[in-house]
């Protein structure tokens, strides 16, 4: 019976002390990413993003970007998820409307000619993702931006 009850006391005292000084917390604690075993590796992350950045108003095959790490398709796209919360088409299109954002706070292009060049086959389709991805349009998030600027 003592026996049990140092065993249970030990158990109960030792739990916290693992979560308080895990991996993760240690991770946490040193400011260190935490292990994904399931991500990519850090040199395989920065060739698949490097060439969606380069290629970004491109159509991409996740195929070539898995052929390009060396990973097959479907490992490829659970690797790339796990790694940046997004499948390699989000990823992309979150990389497109940034860009598109970049254009209208310059201003210059009229918001058809930011969709053709910013990958999307017309303005309407940019327009339903944009407010897909932003909650608002283009043309009233551009307003908003403008306002703000105007009024700083």
């Amino acid at each position: 019976m003592k026996m049990q009850a140092a065993t249970i006391s030990s158990a109960i005292v030792a739990q916290p002390v693992r979560g308080a000084f895990g991996p993760q917390r240690i991770a946490e604690t040193m400011h260190l990413p935490a292990a994904r075993s399931s991500g990519l590796a850090a040199w395989q992350l920065r060739r698949a993003t490097a060439y969606l950045e380069q290629h970004a108003c491109e159509a991409v095959r996740v195929a070539d970007l898995a052929a390009m790490v060396g990973l097959s398709i479907s490992h490829f796209a659970r690797a790339f998820k796990a790694s940046t919360g997004l499948p390699p088409h989000l990823w992309q299109t979150q990389r497109r409307i940034r860009t598109a954002q970049q254009m209208m706070i310059a201003g210059e292009q009229p918001l058809v000619e930011i969709a053709l060049a910013t990958g999307f086959s017309d303005q309407s389709h940019f327009t339903r993702v944009f407010r897909a991805r932003t909650g608002t349009t283009p043309g009233a998030w551009q307003r908003h931006v403008r306002s703000m600027s105007a009024a700083a």
